[in-house]
C-alpha cells in the first residue's frame, strides 16, 4: 500500500445519449500517485458512428484502483475499437467488482506491471505491449477473449470463470513474444 494521501473519484452515475456526435469521456488522468475510482457508473447506448472510446484514460499513474465500477457499452463496433479502460504505463493496478461490456474488449492496456483484478466481470482484457505480473482472481470472463502481448512474469488465473470466452491468447499485438508463466488455480 502506498504511503501517499489517495485521490479519489467516486459515486457518479454517468449516461451518454443516442444522439451523440462526439465521444464524451468521463475521467482522464495523468502522473497521478493513489487514484481510486469508487461506485461510478456508465451507460452508452449503441451508437453505429462513434468508435475508439475511452471512458476511463490513465497514463503514467501508480497505485491506482477502480472499485464497484460498472461500464454497460462503449463507443466501439465489433470491428471497431473502443474501450471502457484505456491504461498507459501504469504501475500497481488492482480492480475490485468492476463489470464492464461492450462491443470491444474493456480492457485496452500497455506498460502495466502489477496488475490485480478481483471479482470483476468482463468481456476481455488486453496487455497490447509489455505486462508484467497479472493476477485474475474470482473473476467471470465472458463472450470475447484475453489477449496478452509483450507480456512476462505470471499471468494468474485463480478461481475464473470463462463463459464463452478464450482465456489466454498471446498475439502478440507488435510481434513481440516473450516467456511467460499461464497459470490456472
Amino acid at each position: 500500500e502506498s504511503p501517499c494521501k489517495k485521490k479519489v473519484f467516486k459515486n457518479l452515475h454517468f449516461e451518454r445519449t443516442g444522439d451523440s456526435s462526439y465521444k464524451t469521456c468521463l475521467l482522464y488522468a495523468k502522473a497521478e500517485n493513489g487514484l481510486m475510482v469508487q461506485n461510478v457508473t456508465t451507460l452508452t447506448p449503441e451508437n453505429i458512428k462513434l468508435n475508439g472510446d475511452a471512458i476511463f484514460r490513465m497514463e503514467d499513474c501508480a497505485n491506482m484502483t477502480l472499485e464497484d465500477v460498472t461500464v454497460v457499452g462503449t463507443y466501439s463496433q465489433n470491428d471497431k475499437f473502443g474501450y471502457a479502460f484505456n491504461l498507459r504505463n501504469i504501475w500497481n493496478h488492482r480492480a475490485k467488482r468492476v463489470k464492464a461490456d461492450g462491443n470491444w474488449g474493456v480492457y485496452g492496456t500497455n506498460n502495466m506491471n502489477i496488475t490485480t483484478l478481483e471479482d470483476c466481470e468482463i468481456n476481455r482484457f488486453d496487455i497490447h505491449n509489455y505486462g508484467r505480473d497479472v493476477t485474475m482472481r474470482n473473476c467471470r470472463f465472458f463472450r470475447l477473449y484475453n489477449d496478452f502481448g509483450a507480456t512476462f512474469g505470471n499471468v494468474r488465473f485463480e478461481k475464473c470463470v470463462f463463459d464463452g470466452s478464450k482465456p489466454y491468447i498471446n498475439s502478440g499485438s507488435y510481434n513481440t513474444f516473450v516467456n511467460v508463466n499461464v497459470i490456472f488455480d
